[in-house]
């Protein structure tokens, strides 16, 4: 064996994290990429400064000399997730900004790659900067700018300027909590597009035929598929008709409803994984609210029952889901992904669709699945090595044992 090539070995098997070589080879693996039907077994992929730039059966050419390489011992391939409707501590979050960065980490460890961080702020960007220099860990964020709603709204001719310096100042898109009537967010959307950020949010206020559809990017929560739901079956099979049409992604963030209900006990909650590593304040005041009576909890659960229910008309119609456990009480950061992908397969959907929604469909939405979302050549390698095939079972994308971002290990191995 090459002598180079033994020390790098040696290095990975013993776990150290040192500057590797600008090739990686992961060796020995099962691929699961989302856009395919069946698992590849038995695959060799190569990395090339920081992109996949091949796939080969395993054994059927050599190593590259000098290479990192990572027996992957018949572990899944899959590509990094993507937690679309995240809010970081310190803003708008329970969890106080002390634990953002801890939060950040562990996020990354368990394989999310990505974030969209849906409550922004100007203290965020610092952290968006510092992931992307490689300072601090964390997955890659999206940051939305301070959030529109009724009680901090611009005048429609403050927009455009507004908009612009939020781009400028390194915010990448506009969220609406919730703001004027449907007919006029085109005003606003036009802006959005004219600065150059995406826009999404909340349901606006009238019908889905006054919405600017063609250039939103996705709706957020399953409290507004409940209200659209609730007019009538035609203009329901009408509404989601247009939101597949003009390609709108859902994120229903179902697990705030599922967490701020009682459809599981309490015991049970507090036992969830990672729970003891958060802030013992943040899980003593959650603890102590949930003991208290609140009337809103029996809504709550009826929002999960009518997702549970829309799943096979959101299927037939083509909507396509996103993956966020959002911020509900007794959220673990990183941890509660894996929860939110267990809510969308007890509504129906098999592991692979809630694979598809947790990668290939974040891509999508953020108008990248070019680069990423696919393990294929010519993407990005942003990657996870799983224990279990995704493809059977959905707690497989709670089993992450190493974290591939831009063709460096950054956790595992």
């Amino acid at each position: 064996m090459i002598p180079s090539l033994t020390l790098l070995l040696s290095a990975s098997l013993l776990g150290l994290h040192t500057e590797g070589p600008d090739t990686l080879v992961l060796r020995n693996v099962q691929v699961a990429c989302p856009t395919a039907s069946e698992i590849q077994p038995e695959r060799r992929v190569t990395v090339e400064f920081g992109a996949i730039v091949r796939i080969d059966a395993e054994g059927k050419s050599p190593v590259p000399v000098g290479a990192r390489v990572i027996d992957g011992g018949g572990r899944y391939l899959a590509p990094g997730f993507y937690d679309m409707h995240t809010h970081l501590p310190g803003v708008d979050s329970p969890i106080p900004a002390s634990f953002r960065r801890d939060a950040l980490r562990m996020m990354l460890e368990s394989g999310i790659t990505t974030a969209r961080v849906g409550r922004g702020a100007h203290e965020l960007l610092a952290d968006k900067r510092a992931i992307a220099r490689g300072e601090i860990p964390g997955p890659r964020l999206f940051v939305a700018a301070p959030p529109l709603a009724r009680n901090r709204f611009l005048a429609i001719e403050e927009a455009p300027l507004q908009f612009a310096l939020w781009k400028a100042q390194g915010f990448d898109a506009v969220k609406f909590l919730s703001g004027p009537p449907a007919g006029e967010l085109s005003g606003y959307a036009r802006a959005a597009e004219g600065a150059g950020l995406r826009w999404y949010g909340h349901k606006p206020m009238g019908p889905l035929t006054d919405w600017p559809l063609e250039s939103m990017a996705s709706l957020e929560h399953a409290s507004a598929l409940e209200r659209m739901a609730a007019v009538s079956p035609d203009t329901l099979e009408r509404d989601l008709a247009r939101l597949a049409e003009h390609r709108i992604f859902v994120c229903p963030d179902i697990d705030w409803y599922f967490a701020n209900s009682e459809m599981e006990a309490l015991d049970v909650l507090l036992a969830r994984d990672g729970i003891d590593l958060l802030p013992a304040e943040v899980v003593k005041e959650w603890t102590e609210q949930r003991r208290l009576p609140n009337p809103r909890r029996a809504t709550y659960q009826k929002t999960v029952e009518v997702f549970r229910e829309l799943a096979p008309a959101l299927r037939k119609a083509g909507v396509e889901l996103l993956v966020s456990p959002s911020d509900a009480p007794f959220y673990v950061p990183g941890k509660s992904y894996v929860i939110e992908a267990q809510h969308l397969a007890d509504a129906g959907y098999s592991p692979l669709e809630v694979l598809r929604m947790a990668t290939l469909n974040g891509a999508r939405c953020q108008g990248e699945a070019s680069l990423r979302g696919s393990v294929q050549p010519g993407r990005v390698a942003d990657l996870v090595l799983l224990k279990a095939n995704p493809f059977e079972d959905v707690s497989a994308l709670g089993q992450v044992s190493c974290v591939i971002v831009g063709g460096d290990v950054v956790v595992g191995e």
